[in-house]
């Protein structure tokens, strides 16, 4: 259902106050197409563009992370509103967000150029500050499916458990109805993958590259994406000395009797020995086995 195309509106909806306030007030009529296209309008109005090379997400989908290690909530974030688009074409484009309603609200108000109500009554009060993680992707036709939850709620919804969303929809033709279990699935994916790239932009000896120049033919740069805005790009990506990490520990593992390869994993650093790098974390790159990919689950051998 998903695909690598985000459809923006032209750059007169989303730099012109009066142009926004007609886009959602026409859409008013359905919560799920208004959030869908209060979504876009904010990308695009105040966003970043989160780039994954394919060499990145592909050892990220053969690496485990344990939500319970490294929290959610405590990964930080190199901007509050990513469009996360990843080269393998495979994988769809995420438009991803970390707010407060107090502070979504403030946006708004700024986006349509008038002072907007806020409702008082207990349930908009109550999640007022918390901060909550916005997830929509969207199909060819700019149909789209979106979760929405607390940030510590997202540790919980990444391990499997069913929790409600403030808003667990698919907007189609206008009109929103509950995410079938295959979609919430797919979400939970795309999901759990961009937690992997923040971590791993987060880790020891890796960064975010920022850039405002405009991304190439060869990056997905301008295929499939009308109006796109020209905001600034944070790269992940693997640098000449990773590449050279990966082959030795490949080389080096490949020796050992019936080596059957090794799933990607993150190893923090707590004792006092390490002094240099205590309390900083280290991507283990995966290492494909005999059939020349990584293993498909992690295995633990216990002592008899």
């Amino acid at each position: 259902m998903f695909v690598k195309d985000i459809i923006y509106p032209p750059p007169a909806a989303w730099l012109n106050p009066k142009v926004c306030r007609r886009i959602l007030a026409a859409a008013t009529a359905d919560r799920g197409t208004y959030l869908r296209q209060l979504t876009v309008l904010l990308q695009a109005h105040d966003g970043a563009q989160l780039w994954v090379s394919k060499e990145v997400s592909d050892d990220l989908q053969a690496s485990d992370i344990d939500p319970d290690e490294i929290k959610f909530d405590e990964v930080e974030w190199p901007h509050h509103r990513l469009e996360v688009y990843f080269q393998d074409p495979a994988i769809p484009t995420l438009l991803v967000s970390s707010f407060t309603n107090a502070e979504q609200h403030a946006l708004v108000e700024k986006m349509v150029g008038v002072a907007i109500p806020i409702p008082d009554d207990d349930h908009t009060t109550s999640y007022l500050h918390k901060r909550l993680m916005h997830v929509q992707a969207q199909d060819r036709e700019g149909n789209a499916a979106s979760l929405t939850y607390t940030r510590p709620d997202v540790d919980k919804f990444l391990a499997g458990e069913v929790l409600p969303s403030f808003d667990d929809q698919v907007y189609i033709a206008g009109v929103s109805a509950p995410l079938n279990q295959d979609e919430t699935s797919d979400l939970r994916r795309f999901v759990l993958l961009f937690y992997k790239v923040l971590v791993l932009a987060g880790s020891d000896g890796h960064s975010t590259r920022r850039t405002r120049e405009k991304p190439t033919r060869a990056e997905g740069g301008k295929p499939g994406f009308k109006n796109r805005p020209s905001h600034e790009r944070l790269i992940v990506e693997y640098l000449p000395r990773h590449r050279v990490e990966r082959r030795k520990d490949a080389e080096a593992q490949g020796k050992k009797h019936q080596f059957l390869g090794r799933r990607g994993h993150w190893r923090k650093f707590h004792s006092d020995y390490f002094k240099n790098v205590q309390g900083t974390r280290k991507f283990i790159y995966p290492i494909a086995g005999p059939d020349g990919k990584p293993p498909k689950r992690k295995f633990i051998l216990k002592a008899p």
